[in-house]
């Protein structure tokens, strides 16, 4: 994932720390086969200068662990950037779908607060290789709350002015 300035060129790479799933397809089981396609990140957990503002940035299934929110802010992030895309059932759980939104927003909300930092995530919503994604894409204050959200699990856009004193 890169940070890029207003000009398009990168000013920051994040590689992903996280990888879950596994290497083949399994029956029954939501296959997430992102082990056959990476390798954990090597880059660590850097933060990178935007506007005066101090951004780290997260992929996916990062945002689930406190280690990442407390690694970047342990490096000076002010905001963190998430993108992530999550399906909306587990075949595995599907008795567990109406908790998927909660368990999506409540690590990040986690990271936000207890670390005292802005959190930026955007999903990748709708219909992808015939999975339905949860969206939620969402601004998280420092407090835990959330400042902004999608109103649905579609894909939204949303113009939002932040400003630093």
């Amino acid at each position: 994932m890169d940070l890029v300035n207003a000009e398009g060129v990168p000013i920051g790479r994040y590689r992903k720390m996280h990888i879950p799933g596994s290497d083949a397809a399994q029956a029954g089981v939501t296959t997430h086969l992102e082990r056959r396609y990476f390798e954990p990140g090597d880059l660590g957990f850097p933060v990178f200068t935007f506007r005066g503002v101090r951004i780290g940035l997260s992929l996916c299934n990062d945002r689930r662990w406190p280690e990442t929110y407390r690694m970047l802010c342990l490096n000076g992030a002010q905001v963190v950037l998430i993108g992530y895309n999550t399906p909306v059932v587990l075949e595995e759980a599907p008795a567990l779908a109406h908790l998927r939104m909660f368990h999506n927003h409540l690590p990040m909300q986690a990271g936000a607060y207890q670390n005292t930092v802005w959190v930026a995530a955007a999903a990748k919503a709708g219909l992808e290789d015939g999975q339905a994604l949860i969206g939620g894409s969402c601004i998280i204050a420092p407090t835990g709350e959330i400042a902004a959200l999608a109103v649905s699990i579609d894909d939204e856009s949303w113009y939002i002015a932040l400003t630093w004193n």
